[in-house]
């Protein structure tokens, strides 16, 4: 198993804190935001992380990468009118790295959970289902800024709407998935449809319809660091240690 961590947005509600430095290499606690991920995947024994960014952000990430045997990939684009998309930098960084299974992680996400049950979970499925990792949150108006997935009694996603104006659930997608090896081939074929190249969650609408994708349900602190509200709320938690 292998890594994909995504991080070539451009941060423009921290402008203009990030409007020359990434928003992933921000310092959180002791640490910066990709360090505490890098923490957290390299605890399950994964080794082989790869980071896609921009051209903008590529040397602060490169050289951030360098000691820590991250691989740093450049998808090119130099602004918010041309970037990606997360799910075609996904397909980016597939098309350029050996075929293996992928935990995918946003790069600017924040947790204080481990990552070793879902990758449990994922075994005991024979590495065969994606796996979304979600996060129970009850507040019905914050939820609605996220991917909220209905399960069935085994954990499988029935409904998935990218920020829904009535959620149907408690449960939102936080940015964690697992991709099976044999199947990585899907994000391309869902691309070349025509679909939303952006957030993973109208990838994950879209998948749900063809293939089995399992919920795991994490518990602990999550943090989307989108805002400087967020951004502060953060520090002062892992300031503390947590």
């Amino acid at each position: 198993m292998r890594a994909i961590v995504l991080n070539a947005g451009y941060g423009t509600r921290l402008y203009p804190l990030t409007l020359n430095f990434p928003k992933g290499l921000l310092q959180v606690g002791k640490k910066t935001i990709c360090d505490h991920i890098l923490s957290r995947i390299r605890e399950i024994g994964i080794q082989e992380v790869y980071l896609v960014t921009n051209s903008r952000f590529y040397p602060k990430f490169k050289e951030w990468g360098e000691d820590k045997g991250v691989k740093v990939f450049d998808d090119g684009t130099d602004s918010p009118d041309n970037r990606l998309g997360a799910i075609r930098d996904i397909e980016w960084v597939l098309e350029r790295v050996p075929l293996d299974d992928y935990l995918v992680l946003a790069g600017d996400n924040l947790f204080t959970f481990s990552l070793k049950g879902l990758k449990e979970e994922f075994e005991k499925r024979g590495r065969e289902c994606f796996i979304a990792g979600v996060l129970r949150i009850p507040d019905k108006e914050r939820i609605k800024q996220y991917g909220v997935v209905k399960t069935d009694g085994e954990g499988k996603i029935l409904e998935f709407k990218e920020k829904p104006s009535r959620p149907f659930s408690d449960l939102a997608s936080i940015g964690i998935y697992l991709f099976p090896g044999e199947k990585t081939s899907l994000v391309k074929r869902y691309l070349e449809e025509g679909n939303n190249p952006d957030a993973p969650g109208y990838f994950l609408e879209w998948l749900i319809k063809k293939e089995p994708v399992y919920a795991y349900i994490f518990e602990g602190k999550w943090y989307d660091i989108g805002t400087f509200e967020t951004l502060e709320e953060a520090r002062k938690v892992f300031s503390e240690g947590g």
